[in-house]
């Protein structure tokens, strides 16, 4: 049986292949997909079929789903050249503004600190993402620097600003 996280609103859970029109729909969205290191633009069958692999290896990646509507993404898992774990996350545009992401990260960031022996939690956001940067100083991240990544949508090196979480 997989994990599943509820919250008020929110069910954080494994994606279906009855989910791939889903997430062809909502990811292949330059609103979103532009702010995505790790999604590719445009999105298609194939991406959301690996998507499905991905969740089934990573214990920590879920979709987002309200109402049973899927509305997102979230996952933990350690990055290229890297062993922190970091935090990840998108939402669907038409489901901004409701505070599903908000919701979504406190779900998963409450079962990591309850049921795991991580302390530390990373994440990051592209410069200029300043929704994704209130979501996470609203969460307690605390900036601690800035770099580089790789984004496959942009298929370009972009600045992030870098925080961290520590368990209390």
């Amino acid at each position: 049986m997989s994990l599943k996280l509820i919250s008020k609103n929110l069910i954080l859970k494994k994606p279906t292949k009855e989910d791939v029109n889903f997430l062809i729909e909502e990811l292949n969205n330059w609103e979103i997909s532009k702010w995505l290191v790790r999604v590719p633009y445009p999105y298609q069958y194939k991406d959301a079929i690996e998507w499905l692999k991905i969740t089934e290896i990573n214990e920590l990646s879920f979709n987002i789903y309200h109402k049973n509507i899927l509305i997102g993404g979230i996952s933990l898992d350690t990055k290229e050249n890297s062993t922190n774990p970091e935090l990840g996350y998108w939402i669907g545009q038409k489901h901004w503004g409701y505070g599903f992401a908000y919701e979504a990260c406190n779900a998963l960031l409450k079962y990591i600190f309850s049921n795991t022996s991580v302390e530390t939690i990373y994440a990051s956001h592209i410069v200029n993402n300043y929704k994704s940067k209130k979501i996470l100083l609203k969460m307690g991240f605390i900036q601690i620097g800035n770099g580089k990544k790789y984004s496959i949508s942009r298929d370009a090196e972009v600045e992030d600003v870098n925080y961290q979480l520590l368990k209390s």
